[in-house]
């Protein structure tokens, strides 16, 4: 089964994965972030492109008969850059469109079983990015966390309209999400 977990920055998700990476032995976990280059602090869509399309590789090359969870996958590099352009802070969405269509045309996308959404309310989610030092109003999501999730919304339901989806609270204990998670697989 592969999982990979979605929300914006300060929702929970990457404590829900940690969380998850403790109780659920059996899953092979990928960070948000490989090779410890975090995006957000040398903010580029390469950045995010080469982070993403390396965590497919890795899944693809793990193998869709194992169990892997992953912390963002492609749909996060698409929100951020669907938010950037439509703040004018880049153009970089088209090229991100672009990219998700020929890998899926080209069969060379690797999709997931199930999203797990983690969602927590804009207030939290700023506050949380803020108390991590982390915030950014050059960060698409962070900048407009509200069209962040119209856009994930969007892309959840056109562009991949048939994985299974799981929407959790990211107010929530991150133990008890992973017991949500573990009920429903």
């Amino acid at each position: 089964m592969i999982v990979f977990v979605e929300g914006l920055a300060g929702a929970g998700k990457t404590s829900f994965v940690k969380r998850a990476s403790q109780i659920c032995r059996e899953f092979t976990v990928l960070g948000e972030y490989l090779h410890d280059e975090d995006p957000t602090v040398n903010k580029s869509y390469e950045t995010f492109l080469r982070n993403t399309e390396e965590k497919i590789d890795r899944v693809a090359h793990i193998g869709s008969d194992k169990n892997i969870l992953v912390d963002r996958g492609h749909l996060s590099m698409m929100v951020n850059a669907f938010v950037e352009k439509h703040h004018n802070m880049s153009s970089t969405y088209d090229d991100a469109l672009d990219w998700y269509m020929k890998r899926r045309a080209a069969n060379s996308l690797v999709m997931p079983d199930m999203y797990v959404f983690v969602s927590a309310p804009r207030e939290l989610v700023l506050e949380r990015a803020k108390a991590n030092g982390w915030y950014r109003e050059d960060i698409g999501w962070l900048k407009d966390p509200d069209l962040a999730l119209k856009a994930y919304e969007a892309f959840f339901s056109f562009l991949e309209p048939n994985v299974t989806l799981l929407r959790l609270d990211g107010r929530h204990d991150s133990t008890m999400l992973v017991e949500q998670f573990l009920a429903r697989i």
